[in-house]
C-alpha cells in the first residue's frame, strides 16, 4: 500500500511538478501547525498509527483523549486520525453551539457527535457501516443526550439499501448492490422523512460524495430549516460539483443565512477561489433579520 501511495506521488510529481511542491509545501505547514497546537492528535497521525499498522503489522485500537472531557477509540489507520482532526482541530466545529437538536449524517465512529454533544442539548446521528457502528456504541455509550442509529440516510424511499462490507465501509460512495456472501442489508430513511421526525435547528453533513444528492433535494423541497450547519463537499475540482455548491450557496446567502469556507487544510478561503480546491467545509448560520 506505502508503495502504491509512492509510486502515485512520483507520477503526479511528473505530470505536474509545481503544482505537487506546492501542496507538499501546504501539507509540510499544515503538519507543523498540527504538531506545535495539538501535539496529540500529530503523534497519533504520524507515530502510533504508522508503527503499530504498517511496521508491526497490529491493528489494536487508539484511544484519543479530547481535553479529559471523553475518550475516543478507533482503528490505527492514518485516514481515521484525520477524520479526529477534522473534528478537534478545525475551527468551523467550534461554530456549532448552543443547539436543541442536532441531526449528524454519517457519524463514523462518533468523534462528531461527541464534540458537539459538549455544547448542544441533543445529537441524532446516523450512521451506515455495521463496523463503524461498532465504535460508534462504544464511544457513546455513555452519552444520555446522543442517539445513535445504524441507518443509511438518502434520497431514495427503499425500505433497506444493501453494500458490501468487504470494502471496510468509510464511506457512502462505497454502497452498492451485490450478490457477495458479505453483503449487508441496512435500513434506509429518506432525508425529508427524517428531518419531517424532528424539529432539528442543527445539521452536520459528511456523507463522501453523495452530498450533492441530498442537498439537491433540501433545495428542491425548500426545506432549509437549521440555523447552524456544518457541510464537507467532495471532489470540487470537477465542475458539475462545483457549479452545484456555487448554487447552494447563492441559494442559502439569499435565505439570510451567512457563511464561512474552510479547507481540509484548515485554511479559510473565498468563494471565487473554490476551483483550486478538492475539499471544503462549509459553515452556515442564520442571520439576524432586519
Amino acid at each position: 500500500m506505502n508503495i502504491t501511495i509512492l509510486l502515485t506521488y512520483a507520477i503526479l510529481f511528473f505530470i505536474d511538478h509545481k503544482y505537487m511542491w506546492m501542496r507538499f509545501f501546504s501539507i509540510i505547514v499544515r503538519e507543523l501547525h498540527l504538531l506545535l497546537n495539538n501535539p496529540h492528535i500529530f503523534f497519533l497521525r504520524w507515530g502510533w498509527c504508522f508503527i503499530l499498522n504498517s511496521l508491526l503489522g497490529m491493528k489494536r485500537d487508539l484511544t484519543y483523549i479530547y481535553e479529559h472531557k471523553f475518550k475516543i477509540k478507533f482503528p490505527n489507520k492514518l485516514w481515521v486520525s484525520y477524520i479526529l482532526m477534522e473534528t478537534f482541530v478545525y475551527e468551523i466545529f467550534s461554530k456549532m453551539k448552543w443547539m436543541q437538536r442536532v441531526l449528524d449524517i454519517w457519524g463514523f465512529i462518533g468523534e462528531s457527535a461527541l464534540y458537539l454533544s459538549q455544547y448542544n442539548k441533543e445529537i441524532y446521528c446516523y450512521e451506515l457501516s455495521q463496523k463503524n457502528f461498532a465504535y460508534l456504541q462504544k464511544n457513546c455509550a455513555n452519552k444520555g443526550n446522543i442517539y445513535i442509529f445504524n441507518v443509511g440516510v438518502t434520497i431514495g424511499h427503499d425500505e433497506y439499501i444493501e453494500y458490501n462490507e468487504d470494502t471496510d465501509v468509510e464511506s457512502t460512495t462505497k454502497i452498492q448492490s451485490s450478490s457477495s456472501k458479505n453483503s449487508i442489508l441496512v435500513k434506509n430513511i429518506n432525508i425529508l422523512d427524517l428531518i419531517k421526525s424532528k424539529s432539528f435547528d442543527g445539521f452536520k453533513l459528511d456523507i463522501e460524495w453523495w452530498e450533492y444528492d441530498i442537498i439537491q433535494v433540501l433545495l428542491d423541497n425548500n426545506k432549509f430549516i437549521f440555523r447552524k450547519w456544518i457541510i464537507e463537499f467532495h471532489d470540487l475540482d470537477t465542475g458539475v460539483n462545483l457549479s452545484c455548491m456555487k448554487n447552494f450557496i447563492e441559494y442559502l446567502s439569499q435565505h439570510w443565512y451567512t457563511y464561512s469556507l474552510l479547507t481540509n487544510e484548515n485554511k479559510k478561503i473565498m468563494i471565487e477561489n473554490l476551483h483550486t480546491f478538492k475539499y471544503c467545509n462549509i459553515f452556515f448560520e442564520l442571520a439576524d433579520q432586519e
